[in-house]
């Protein structure tokens, strides 16, 4: 492919660099006749690595001007790439809970240049990740775990230096989500919601780790979708010229590309409507466009916003000038096909990287009854309890979705343990029939295995902390694992609770040989937990 100057497009050429598209259908389309920028790779297969690599390889042939392609790596590679060739490390938090901030910085940056690695081999070339966010409400259901702490010099500092791990390859990182969403209490995915928070706290808390990235050089940000009425009355920062434009741009002096979160969001669509939201995105400065409501009118939408004079030729230049230098820094011209070498660190080493933040990660939050480390014997009689996501009855998704359950790992070490799952609303039987094997059981796990993606929150429900407290009542030697360590404040009886920060594999492994006294807890709580949280008032959620 030649190096295209922006001066080589149509303007229909122009609009359509800045549009990122998923390929769950009708990507040939976008990708030749919208002449899209990039590709999000939601529709292919992510269980096998040569097949992932197949199809960019066909996307990219089927481009003229070289495209991005973006997917999640907030936990590595192997978030994406299921079949273990690639790394899945823990959650952001589990690095903001290493107590040597030093040692949480080094472990952050080689797990972003392991990510580089990977991401090189399979084709991907920007991701949406780390998260920057500062998550300071409990109930947040969209940063929660997904962020590194409550603090933000710990979050810019970790976050950043995983930022500059993955810039050693050929990847972008971006800084998400602009302004920062730590103080959210609703989900963007289901409403649009106006931020209470004064612009002190923001300066103080929560841009203070988006200003890092700018003085960093991280070439890439993503914002978010909702109302900061201490600087925009009207319009979600998305949409907002004066948060993009004249904060983040101006004031901020950010250079790099700028992205939106998903545009099919009912936060943004719900109040402004789809060619609406485009043409006020595109306005207010953003570079690129993830997932407009409607494909195959935005293009024709932005055409029509610059011949009537809403949107200045000037603002779709200086993005597609970014768009197509960022493409050529990247090698893509020559070179935009996933790499035919294999990551030269063996994948041994990659995954002793991940163990080791893990391991250094697992934190025990108190243990009144001094029940760890557990010695387990062939007669030991054990309960293992694990809840359903309290918006699922079913346990295939939310509970069991790329995730490891530290029941089963326990399961093989305790060879008389049963396993029981609960549903978010029990019924009677099911409930007399737990709190009998609790009762007769010589000791109890009740682990909470949520990862905290968009909408899954990793709380309990007032049902299930009502089984769990009878549970508790029948049998004082039950352990918790929470993945999720505001957990805590729902189960003010609980005595002895380790936090693992997800269930991920490694993450897992680690909390299994805390408990087996092979490993010690030296993880330490990176969030402040409030005294309670009151299941009753918890909005528990869920959703692809």
């Amino acid at each position: 492919m030649r190096v295209v100057s922006i001066d080589d497009l149509t303007l229909d050429e122009k609009i359509g660099q800045m549009i990122v598209v998923s390929n769950w259908e009708s990507v040939e389309y976008c990708i030749t006749e919208l002449k899209c920028g990039g590709v999000w790779p939601a529709g292919t297969p992510k269980d096998n690595a040569e097949v992932f690599r197949a199809d960019i390889a066909r996307m990219q042939a089927l481009a003229d001007i070289p495209l991005f392609i973006s997917t999640d790596f907030e936990n590595g590679a192997g978030q994406c790439i299921t079949d273990g060739s690639c790394t899945e490390f823990p959650s952001m938090m589990a690095y903001g809970a290493i107590s040597d901030i030093d040692e949480a910085v080094r472990l952050a940056y080689e797990s972003g240049r392991i990510t580089a690695m990977e991401a090189d081999y399979i084709g991907v070339n920007i991701t949406p990740s780390p998260v920057f966010d500062v998550n300071t409400v409990p109930e947040n259901p969209i940063s929660n775990t997904r962020s590194i702490s409550d603090d933000p010099e710990k979050v810019w500092r970790i976050a950043g230096a995983y930022s500059r791990g993955m810039m050693t390859g050929r990847l972008l990182p971006q800084a998400k989500h602009f302004p920062g969403e730590g103080m959210h209490r609703f989900d963007p995915h289901l409403r649009l919601e106006r931020m209470q928070v004064t612009e002190q706290e923001m300066e103080d808390i929560h841009l203070l780790p988006f200003r890092k990235a700018v003085e960093m050089g991280i070439p890439m940000m993503m914002t978010n979708h909702a109302i900061y009425t201490c600087f925009d009355e009207v319009y979600p920062c998305t949409l907002s010229k004066k948060l993009i434009t004249g904060i983040l741009r101006n004031k901020m002096d950010f250079e790099g590309l700028l992205i939106t979160d998903a545009m099919e969001m009912h936060g943004i669509t719900s109040g402004f409507g789809a060619e609406e939201a485009l043409i006020l995105a595109v306005d207010a400065g953003n570079d690129l466009i993830l997932e407009p409501s409607n494909k195959k009118f935005a293009i024709e939408w932005v055409h029509k916003a610059i011949e009537s004079g809403r949107i200045q030729m000037e603002v779709i230049d200086r993005a597609v000038t970014r768009i197509l230098k960022y493409k050529e820094q990247l090698g893509l011209y020559k070179s935009p096909n996933p790499s035919d070498t294999k990551p030269q660190m063996l994948l041994d080493e990659r995954h002793k990287v991940a163990l080791e933040v893990a391991g250094k990660s697992i934190t025990l939050i108190r243990d009144t009854q001094s029940l760890i480390p557990i010695t387990p014997c062939d007669d030991m009689r054990v309960l293992l309890l694990e809840p359903a996501n309290p918006n699922h009855p079913g346990f295939d998704w939310g509970l069991k979705y790329n995730m490891t359950s530290i029941c089963d790992s326990l399961k093989e070490v305790f060879v008389n343990a049963e396993i029981k799952h609960f549903s978010s609303s029990s019924n009677s039987l099911e409930t007399d029939e737990i709190l009998s094997l609790a009762k007769n059981a010589d000791i109890v796990f009740i682990s909470t295995s949520f990862k905290s993606l968009a909408g899954q929150v990793g709380l309990l429900n007032a049902d299930q902390v009502s089984l769990i407290q009878a549970v508790v009542a029948a049998n004082e030697r039950t352990v918790f694992v929470v993945s999720n360590p505001y957990v805590t404040a729902e189960l003010p009886f609980a005595k002895t609770i380790i936090a693992n920060y997800g269930p991920f594999k490694v993450s897992v492994e680690a909390t299994r040989d805390v408990i087996l006294g092979r490993m010690q807890p030296i993880g330490v709580l990176p969030v402040c937990l409030p005294d309670s949280i009151d299941p009753n008032n918890v909005e528990t959620i869920a959703h692809d």
